[in-house]
């Protein structure tokens, strides 16, 4: 058997995992024995969402710490460059492409409308269809592409996105018409269409988008917290919101603003 010097090349050897000298320091890293508390202390400062995934990426123990974080802070947005799929993280200014994914294009031609919280809104406006997408986890949540028009409604909302049938309007899902949307519950979705109010959709209970009737006329923002649904009107009055388990909308209790 030739020498490994005859081969022309260096033959490194490699032990088996866990068989090294233990006093070579050179072989070992004290990162994977992180206590878990301060582990989970240096995750809640990780302020990008590709940060979180490389720490989580490390190890279990690494994993687990941060899991164990609760309430985690909100992580900085990415910022849509292109209005499709092209998005910049704040923290450190790396720019990542999401395009959509290939399985999505077969049903049509499909356009990202937004981002919000981490979720994706798609919108396949040929065929009505709409729906959420967590890039990551691909979570889905659809979406029904009307919303519920009652007789006493005010004829002023939303009068051009047309009537679809009786007691039934199509929502507006085209470019820079949801201002945000919420997902507050897996059974609680509700959004912020541009000139009009709050709507709010429970899978599994409704078929369409139902307007959170004695809110905001216009509303700016929307805000889920301790399990209410929170507004804030174009006048910068503040509404809660406390959805019932009944079809009927929800209980607003309207707070003036603050001088």
């Amino acid at each position: 058997m030739p020498a490994a010097s005859d081969l022309g090349r260096d033959v490194v050897v490699v032990p088996p995992a866990g068989v090294m000298d233990d006093d070579d320091e050179s072989t070992w890293s004290p990162w994977p024995d992180l206590q878990p508390e301060l582990a989970g202390m240096v995750f809640c400062r990780l302020l990008s969402h590709g940060d979180r995934l490389r720490f989580r990426a490390v190890c279990r123990r690494w994993r687990l710490a941060a899991r164990q974080q609760h309430p985690l802070p909100p992580a900085l947005p990415w910022h849509n460059l292109d209005g499709r799929i092209t998005y910049q993280s704040l923290p450190d200014g790396e720019v990542h492409r999401i395009p959509v994914p290939d399985e999505l294009q077969a049903g049509g031609t499909v356009v990202c409308r937004g981002s919000f919280d981490g979720w994706l809104l798609y919108d396949r406006s040929e065929q009505l269809e709409c729906f959420l997408m967590n890039p990551i986890s691909k979570a889905r949540i659809d979406l029904p592409y009307h919303w519920h028009c009652d007789d006493d409604d005010d004829d002023a909302i939303l009068p051009d996105y047309g009537e679809e049938e009786e007691g039934q309007r199509t929502m507006c899902f085209g470019e820079n018409a949801v201002r945000k949307i919420a997902v507050c519950s897996p059974d609680l979705v509700a959004a912020v269409i541009a000139g009009s109010g709050v709507f709010f959709y429970r899978p599994g209970m409704h078929s369409t988008w139902l307007f959170a009737s004695g809110g905001p006329g216009f509303a700016r923002d929307i805000a889920y917290y301790n399990g209410k649904l929170y507004s804030v009107s174009s006048d910068g009055e503040l509404f809660v919101h406390e959805f019932s388990d009944s079809i009927s909308a929800d209980i607003v209790i309207g707070i003036a603003p603050q001088a």
